[in-house]
């Protein structure tokens, strides 16, 4: 999924382990920051913290320190995101008409 703003309806989810391009076990820290974006903003935060957390727990630093860095998006930006997602069609030919 494509996040409008960098800086992600979240319920309680996971870091996701998966075999990464190497071979090797890899975690999808970009499902977690997608998912993280789909929570509404007044809770980005204490979502945030609580991946963030998780994450350092389970011995993933730098995932903890990606998902930590991430800032809350603004109201435009989260509501363009859930569009983006909900009708992906009619959002990549609202952006071609700009």
């Amino acid at each position: 999924m494509h996040r409008v703003a960098r800086g992600r309806a979240g319920g309680v989810g996971t870091l996701n382990a998966r075999k990464d391009r190497r071979g090797g076990q890899g975690h999808d820290v970009e499902a977690v920051l997608d998912e993280l974006y789909t929570t509404s903003p007044s809770d980005f935060v204490a979502r945030r913290e609580t991946l963030a957390a998780a994450a350092k727990a389970a011995g993933r630093v730098d995932d903890a320190r990606r998902i930590h860095a991430a800032r809350r998006p603004t109201l435009a930006a989260w509501a363009a995101n859930l569009l983006l997602r909900s009708q992906p069609e009619e959002s990549r030919q609202f952006l071609e008409l700009g």
